[in-house]
C-alpha cells in the first residue's frame, strides 16, 4: 500500500479568506494548534486546541476529537514544525483536512479584518474543549436530569452527584462538570473518578485544571473492592456519609462522600464483584450507566479483552442482575460495534425511589 501523501498546507491568510468565501463564522473542523503555548497566547483561531508540541503532548492525544469521524486542522509556525504531529496523529487514526501554518512573521495587516470581525482570531490562553464524551452518555443526559429533576418533586437541587469507576483521563467526568456552565443551567454536576493507574488520575486533574473545574472534578486512586457498605471497617458509618472501600499502595481505606451518588458510571470497565457496592451507592432513582465489552452468540469475534475475560459481558447480563434481581428500571440496553468492530453493550437503568 502506497504511503498516505501529506495533506494540503495553507498559510493562516489562505486558510482564513477560505473560511471567508464559505461563510463559515470561525473554523468548520476542530483545530489543534501545536506552536509552543506563548505563541497561542499572543493570538490563534478562535475555539482551538492547545497542543504544544514542545511540552510532551503524547498524554494529551486522548482530549483530541474521536478518530475516523471527526476531521480536524493542525496549525504550525512552519511545515518543519508539523512534519512530526501530523506524521503521528495520521499513523493513529485522525485525518487531517490540511495544515495550517502560522508564520511568526505573518504580517499583522493581514490579519487585521480576521481579528476585527470577532469570528476567527481571539488571544489569552482559554482552554477549548474539543473531545467528546461516550455518546450514549451525551444522548441520554437530557433524559437523566429531567428524570433527576421529577425524583426532586421540585424542590431545589443545584448540583448532582457523578461516579465514575475507572475513569480513565476524565473525558466523561468533564462532560458532565461542564454542562451547567455550557448550557447556563442552574443545575450541575460534582463528579468523582476512581482508577487504579497513576497515569490516567494525573491526566485527569491536569484536564480538570486546564478546564478551570478543579472544584468540580476530582479523582483518586485506588480499586474498588467488596466489602461490607454499612460500615468503615467494621465502625459505624456516621449520619449522613457513606463508605467506598478503596485498595492503594498504601492499604485499604474508607474514601468517603456527604451523600449518596445520582449517576454512576462504568465505561470499558467492569468488576462484577462490586455491582452490590455499586448499587449500595446509587441514591434512590439514581442512575447507572455501564458501557463495556460483550461476547455472545451472533456477535464479531475480537481479541481484546480476551475471550473469557472479567472484563467481558455475556448478552443479557447486566438486564438479568439489575433488573431481575435489583429491581432496577432499564431505560437503555443496546449492543454495538465500535470502529475496529468489537462489540459494546451500553446499559442504562434507574434505580427504584423506594
Amino acid at each position: 500500500m502506497p504511503p498516505m501523501a501529506p495533506p494540503e498546507a495553507l498559510s493562516i491568510v489562505d486558510h482564513l479568506e477560505k473560511c471567508v468565501l464559505r461563510d463559515e463564522q470561525g473554523a468548520k473542523y476542530p483545530v489543534i494548534d501545536v506552536r509552543p503555548s506563548d505563541l497561542y497566547k499572543q493570538s490563534h483561531l478562535k475555539n482551538s486546541l492547545s497542543l504544544p508540541w514542545d511540552e510532551d503532548p503524547y498524554n494529551r492525544l486522548f482530549e483530541l476529537p474521536p478518530k475516523n469521524t471527526t476531521p480536524i486542522y493542525v496549525v504550525g509556525a512552519n511545515t518543519a514544525m508539523l512534519d512530526e504531529p501530523v506524521r503521528l496523529l495520521t499513523s493513529r487514526g485522525w485525518q487531517i483536512v490540511h495544515t495550517i501554518i502560522w508564520a511568526a512573521d505573518t504580517p499583522s495587516e493581514s490579519l487585521r479584518p480576521f481579528i476585527e470581525n470577532g469570528h476567527h482570531i481571539e488571544g489569552g490562553c482559554r482552554y477549548t474543549m474539543v473531545c467528546q464524551p461516550l455518546r450514549f452518555l451525551s444522548s441520554h443526559i437530557e433524559a437523566i436530569e429531567a428524570a433527576l429533576c421529577e425524583r426532586a418533586g421540585g424542590e431545589a437541587v443545584k448540583t448532582w452527584r457523578a461516579l465514575d469507576i475507572g475513569c480513565g483521563s476524565g473525558r466523561d467526568m468533564a462532560f458532565l462538570a461542564l454542562r451547567g456552565i455550557a448550557a447556563s443551567l442552574a443545575r450541575g454536576w460534582d463528579v468523582t473518578g476512581i482508577d487504579s493507574v497513576p497515569g490516567c488520575v494525573s491526566r485527569c486533574l491536569q484536564f480538570a485544571a486546564r478546564l478551570g473545574i478543579s472544584d468540580r472534578m476530582r479523582a483518586v486512586r485506588g480499586r474498588f473492592i467488596d466489602t461490607d457498605p454499612s460500615g468503615n471497617d467494621g465502625a459505624p458509618a456516621l449520619p449522613g456519609e457513606v463508605y467506598m472501600h478503596l485498595r492503594t499502595d498504601h492499604g485499604t481505606h474508607p474514601f468517603t462522600t456527604k451523600s449518596k451518588y445520582d449517576l454512576v458510571l462504568l465505561v470499558r470497565f467492569l468488576n462484577r464483584e462490586s455491582f452490590d457496592l455499586i448499587d449500595h451507592h446509587i441514591a434512590p432513582g439514581g442512575f447507572l450507566l455501564i458501557s463495556t465489552f460483550v461476547e455472545g452468540p451472533g456477535l464479531p469475534e475480537y481479541s481484546r479483552p480476551p475471550p473469557g475475560s472479567c472484563n467481558r459481558l455475556q448478552l443479557g447480563e447486566l438486564r438479568r442482575f439489575w433488573h431481575d434481581r435489583k429491581g432496577y428500571s432499564v431505560v437503555a440496553d443496546i449492543v454495538e460495534l465500535l470502529d475496529d468492530n468489537r462489540p459494546i453493550n451500553s446499559f442504562l437503568a434507574q434505580k427504584p425511589c423506594i
